[in-house]
């Protein structure tokens, strides 16, 4: 779980109980579509380092309500480490001059 706290998990599950499942999973929708819009002001030379913060702060909380209820962690955990280790080898073959591969986004799929 992004949050490791039985504690923290507890108070999301609160969240969660008193929301739904649908509204928290439209909460989610909004609050990264506000890190994308911090993020693209920030790239335009707008950006604030708070609000950046902040909405960063929104999302993880919203990605750990996210896993609750979608009772993922493990094949998150998973996709992380093979996104990680994916993109590793990317930077890697990049550095050797191979760009091959270099039209594909390191972060997605």
């Amino acid at each position: 779980m992004l949050v490791e706290s039985n504690e923290i998990a507890l108070d999301l599950w609160q969240i969660i109980a008193h929301y739904g499942y649908a509204h928290q999973k439209h909460k989610a929708i909004e609050e990264l579509s506000e890190l994308t819009e911090a993020l693209s002001r920030d790239l335009n030379g707008q950006g604030d380092r708070a609000n950046i913060s902040e909405e960063m702060g929104d999302c993880y909380l919203i990605l750990a309500q996210l896993e609750l209820i979608y009772g993922n962690h493990a094949d998150v955990v998973a996709d992380v480490q093979t996104k990680l280790e994916r993109t590793l080898a990317l930077v890697e073959a990049e550095k050797r001059g191979d760009t091959g591969e270099r039209d594909r986004d390191p972060g997605g799929d």
